[in-house]
């Protein structure tokens, strides 16, 4: 008999029709093997305007909004002092002082101010890095218009002064030209300033008559023109807070740029200065032998051991104390 381990499989039967006959189920159809392609190398992310600018100064936003009131004072000086000029009666050889408002001037150094507003702005947020301006470039700057300052305030104050006082007594007005008074003007009903004296001069007009008429110009715009004279003076003292203001921290910066570089300096210096360790070197000893033959090269010798002799001397005899000859 056959051994039981190898036993045949049944027949199938050979009546069953094929479409009876059960297939196996595919296999689900996996991926298709694609050979692994190397991608781009991503390149790292630049970092954006905010964080660049953050970087190079921490406090760019307090300085940059500074610098954008600077801007905005000067543009409203010239605003002012541009309409005085085009609109207004001019003040030339009519009081004490001159021109009551130095307006060119105020044009002048609101145009340069509010260049210099816009140049350190723009460096900061165009150039590479963001970095700003050399401090040491903004103190001499800012500094500078500080300087110029002092005296474009006193102008100020002069000419709001000047102003205020023209035409301040109905009985009495004097105009000026060349430091010699011409008047008196007085003033009617009407509130008319009319020439009170005798024989006159009426340079650098061309008549009389446009000289009454200047006179009377200028008083009647006298509210406006004090009212502008002041928003100038104001925006005078912005433009000359903000600069302080600026030229203070590009001190702070400028010193806190030195001891940095200073210091860093010293790192280098002493990352690449070679340190010497010194290596202990060994003591030579004599070879063994009895304990008063064995004196180590930096030990001090026992008492009354001398150099070049092999043996000790001994005690003196007669005395009180022993001594070692």
């Amino acid at each position: 008999m056959p051994p039981e381990s190898a036993q045949t499989p049944p027949a199938e039967p050979t009546g069953a029709p094929a479409s009876e006959i059960p297939t196996p189920p595919a296999a689900p159809a996996g991926p298709a093997a694609t050979a692994a392609t190397p991608g781009p190398l991503s390149s790292p992310r630049r970092p954006s305007l905010r964080e660049r600018l953050r970087a190079s100064d921490e406090r760019w936003a307090w300085k940059v909004a500074i610098r954008l009131l600077q801007c905005v004072a000067a543009v409203v000086g010239i605003a002012c002092a541009a309409y005085i000029l085009a609109k207004m009666a001019d003040f030339d050889d009519m009081t004490l002082l001159g021109r009551n408002v130095v307006n060119e001037l105020f044009i002048a150094f609101f145009a340069v101010s509010f260049a210099w507003g816009v140049a350190d702005i723009l460096v900061r947020f165009l150039r590479h890095y963001s970095k700003p301006l050399h401090p040491l470039l903004i103190l001499c700057v800012d500094f500078t218009f500080c300087c110029v300052l002092l005296y474009l305030i006193a102008a100020a104050v002069a000419s709001i002064l000047s102003v205020q006082r023209f035409g301040d007594d109905p009985g009495w007005l004097r105009i000026w030209h060349n430091g010699t008074s011409r008047g008196p003007y007085n003033q009617d009903s009407n509130g008319v300033w009319v020439y009170a004296g005798g024989s006159r001069k009426c340079t650098p007009a061309s008549d009389c008559a446009a000289q009454d008429a200047a006179v009377n110009a200028a008083w009647s715009q006298k509210p406006a023109r004090f009212a502008l004279a002041i928003v100038i003076a104001a925006m005078l003292v912005v433009a000359g807070i903000c600069h302080f203001a600026l030229c203070v921290w590009a001190g702070v910066d400028s010193y806190t740029r030195r001891k940095r570089k200073a210091r860093e300096l010293m790192q280098g210096g002493m990352m690449y200065q070679p340190v010497y360790v010194p290596v202990p070197v060994p003591v030579p000893m004599q070879p063994m032998g009895p304990y008063d033959k064995q004196v180590p090269g930096h030990q001090v010798p026992m008492p009354g051991y001398v150099y070049g002799h092999e043996q000790m001397a001994g005690p003196v005899m007669g005395s009180s104390q022993t001594r070692y000859a």
